[in-house]
């Protein structure tokens, strides 16, 4: 009896040439050219349920929010978002959410940390991470940066920010 014992390297080499064909190649559909779109979007959020003081680690609030500005190869961008925060030490925080437009969605999570300005307030720093979305940005993906402040005044959970960067998606046959 003879068995044919392939060479470790080639299996390997095999397996992620199957691995490196898509969905749409696989089917012998072309695949989308994929385009780097700018993004400067500026918005406010409002806090609106928490499941303790907002700041303290552990605590979770739910937040919703306006923003508008542009990303490039688009018209306009006027949308909004939603997005759960779980606070951590030192007033970083964790997120997870949805932004969305006319022309879709974009899901994303962010990872930041507040500090005090000598100004008032409190100034958020961090990075935003888009990972997938529907319609015009199907296949997002990508970093913002994130910079914004939030309000110390009494009985206000206001916050404003920044979002500027770049995304990866398709360009829209729509």
């Amino acid at each position: 009896m003879m068995r044919f014992i392939a060479p470790v390297g080639s299996s390997i080499a095999a397996l992620g040439a199957v691995a490196a064909l898509t969905p749409a190649a696989a089917l012998g559909r072309p695949t989308p050219a994929v385009s780097s779109h700018r993004v400067s979007l500026s918005g406010e959020i409002e806090t609106l349920s928490s499941t303790g003081t907002i700041g303290v680690a552990g605590v979770k609030d739910t937040d919703a929010g306006i923003l508008d500005g542009t990303v490039s190869g688009s018209p306009r961008w006027s949308g909004a978002l939603r997005q759960v925060v779980t606070w951590g030490p030192e007033l970083s925080i964790r997120a997870r959410g949805t932004a969305f437009d006319a022309g879709g969605t974009l899901r994303f999570t962010l990872v930041g940390k507040f500090a005090a300005r000598s100004t008032g307030g409190l100034a958020l720093t961090g990075t935003l991470t888009v990972t997938g979305g529907t319609g015009s940005y199907r296949h997002a993906h990508g970093s913002l940066r994130v910079t914004g402040v939030a309000s110390l005044a009494a009985g206000s959970t206001k916050s404003t920010f920044d979002l500027s960067g770049a995304l990866r998606y398709p360009k829209s046959h729509g």
